[in-house]
């Protein structure tokens, strides 16, 4: 039972094919359509994807290129991902409010040595 339908790769956030660990490193995330471009921080990491807070929605399903600066001295990471899912939140802090949207990103098109960066990252952390 899958939570969407496209080829059944999202399984919930407690039941991933690939562990998850906290950490903060910074990303780029660019859209295809309106040539967006978002510099943040992951807030999890993972083989198969990341999460990330931003301050827009990219929308369901749409593809977007990924460049993940981890913090070992080696490139950024670059490549193809997916959204996957995506949660709008408020956040009020000293009476004003902002709207934030939680989004998972599933790696598209990831080369094994990257893949291998990150799997390794991960096993480290949990």
């Amino acid at each position: 039972n899958c939570l969407y339908t496209r080829q059944c790769m999202w399984r919930g956030i407690n039941n991933r094919r690939f562990p998850r660990a906290n950490y903060k490193c910074l990303i780029t995330i660019g859209t295809k359509g309106a040539a967006k471009y978002f510099l943040t921080h992951t807030e999890n990491i993972g083989v198969g994807g990341i999460c990330v807070s931003l301050e827009e929605g990219l929308g369901v399903f749409n593809e977007v290129a990924v460049e993940v600066a981890l913090k070992d001295g080696l490139p950024p990471i670059k490549c193809k991902g997916n959204v996957v899912w995506a949660v709008k939140s408020q956040i009020v802090k000293n009476s004003a409010r902002t709207t934030k949207f939680d989004t998972g990103v599933e790696f598209v098109n990831l080369k094994e040595d990257e893949q291998a960066r990150i799997e390794n990252l991960v096993e480290k952390l949990i």
